[in-house]
């Protein structure tokens, strides 16, 4: 009898020594305002469809202050596997507009889009093609404003979203990018 679920189709081969680490760019948007995605045969997202006038909105975060994580957790007694994303960035200055940011994103259930530094674009929150808005999500799990103390330290919001997924997040195609988001 097999004891796998799932099984091996392929190895994996080391290209060249070329990673470029870090995240560029994430956006935000409430759950709610996803209605679906396509997902192409080799699992890579090739649309997505939003409520009208509805958009992932860019945070940018200084540079090597932003980060993406997906832990895998298996619950081998229980039979269940899930992955953890976590974000977290940081938005520079302490203002009243991030006050008012951090009080909207601490509220509100939420999908993203990870920009990392090599061009490749993650949809962090939803696995469920046809209906993301019944996924779990993200939520702020962390979230702090500081003055910070001395003259060169960060003064601003930082911040922690985490959810919780069946899958790991998918790809999203870098052609569909400039219809769902603005700054």
């Amino acid at each position: 009898m097999s004891q796998s679920c799932e099984f091996l189709t392929t190895g994996y081969t080391l290209s060249c020594l070329d990673s470029t680490p870090g995240v560029k760019n994430i956006y935000l948007a409430n759950i709610d305002n996803v209605t679906g995605f396509t997902l192409s045969s080799g699992n890579v997202i090739t649309g997505i469809t939003m409520q009208p006038a509805t958009f992932f909105y860019r945070f940018q975060s200084p540079k090597f202050t932003a980060s993406f994580e997906e832990t895998i957790n298996l619950n081998e007694e229980n039979g269940v596997f899930s992955v953890t994303p976590t974000i977290a960035f940081r938005l520079l200055k302490r203002t009243t507009a991030l006050r008012d940011m951090l009080l909207k994103v601490g509220k509100s259930k939420l999908l993203a889009i990870v920009e990392n530094q090599d061009g490749r674009y993650w949809l962090v929150g939803a696995t469920t093609p046809t209906s993301p808005q019944n996924d779990n999500g993200l939520v702020a799990s962390e979230g702090s404003l500081t003055s910070g103390v001395a003259r060169d330290d960060f003064a601003g919001l930082n911040l922690t979203l985490t959810g919780y997924q069946d899958v790991p997040s998918y790809e999203i195609s870098s052609g569909i990018i400039a219809g769902i988001t603005t700054t």
